[in-house]
């Protein structure tokens, strides 16, 4: 109960918080307010865990070190990349985002990859969520589902869509882009 009561914010401390972590990874307070928190990148594999909760809860309590592999490198460089395309695609405004921790569930906490806002709108806030995978095709794609004509959406057994249902419900944005390159 200690861990729990020592991630209680205060109604004013999420909108400080996320913007003094907008640099994310490249900033020390992000990993460390991070850290104790269960992460919606986590969410799929906390919701399919069919035994031994103890050894997840373990798991995921360990303070790893950060060890930046070649594709966490690919995706930080091609992140702006995608977000730029974004805009330029949809002339949405994107703006990064830091750590967001909702006071009503202090113990979620989600890191979108930018927030959205549509052009010509000054209220309706999305996201945005960018991938960034070594070998891009939308033939025998893992995490899309394909509709009629040229529309596609997450598949709902994916880890990306735990993933950014769980960045909405902790952010309360209505809505979410996906944006690969």
């Amino acid at each position: 109960m200690e861990c729990y009561n020592d991630m209680m914010v205060s109604k004013s401390e999420p909108e400080a918080l996320e913007k003094e972590t907008r640099q994310q990874s490249s900033n020390n307070i992000w990993h460390r307010v991070r850290s104790p928190h269960l992460t919606s990148s986590s969410f799929k594999r906390v919701y399919s865990r069919k035994a031994d909760f103890e050894q997840l809860a373990t798991s995921m309590q360990r303070k790893k070190k950060t060890v930046q592999t070649k594709a966490m490198k690919r995706g930080l460089e091609l992140e702006p990349v995608a977000a730029a395309q974004y805009t330029e695609v949809t002339g949405n405004q994107v703006h990064m985002c830091g750590f967001v921790v909702n006071p009503n569930t202090p113990h979620l906490g989600t890191s979108p990859d930018r927030k959205v806002l549509p052009s010509g709108d000054d209220k309706s806030y999305g996201l945005l969520e960018i991938k960034c995978p070594e070998k891009y095709s939308y033939t025998g794609c893992q995490y899309l589902q394909k509709h009629s004509g040229d529309t596609y959406s997450l598949k709902h057994n994916h880890e990306y869509y735990y993933q950014i249902t769980g960045q909405m419900g902790i952010t309360g944005m209505l809505w979410c882009g996906f944006c690969e390159v």
